[in-house]
């Protein structure tokens, strides 16, 4: 897995075996960046929709943007603001 800044940079990488779910493996990845600040906002896709991991980065000061689920159990936590970074995400995964 790889975090990267706005520009398509990275700034934070981790190795992990495949069988590794993605959402166990981002509160790590985002707190091993390699910055001297955290990132302020993280961007993930529907992987990321985790309240859990909401309380573990949001504690850090760290917000996280992903759409939610279709089999979301509990009530919504994004709204249309904070799905704004979320819509140009694709410019960094079109490199990746």
């Amino acid at each position: 897995m790889a975090q990267v800044d706005e520009n398509g940079l990275p700034i934070s990488l981790s190795l992990h075996e495949a069988s590794a779910h993605e959402v166990t493996l981002a509160f790590g990845l985002v707190i091993g960046c390699w910055t001297r600040q955290m990132p302020g906002i993280v961007v993930g896709d529907k992987a990321y929709d985790s309240d859990p991991l909401d309380d573990e980065l949001g504690a850090c000061g760290v917000e996280v943007v992903a759409p939610h689920r279709k089999n979301r159990k509990k009530p919504p936590t994004q709204d249309e603001e904070g799905m704004a970074s979320y819509k140009g995400r694709w410019k960094v995964e079109m490199y990746s």
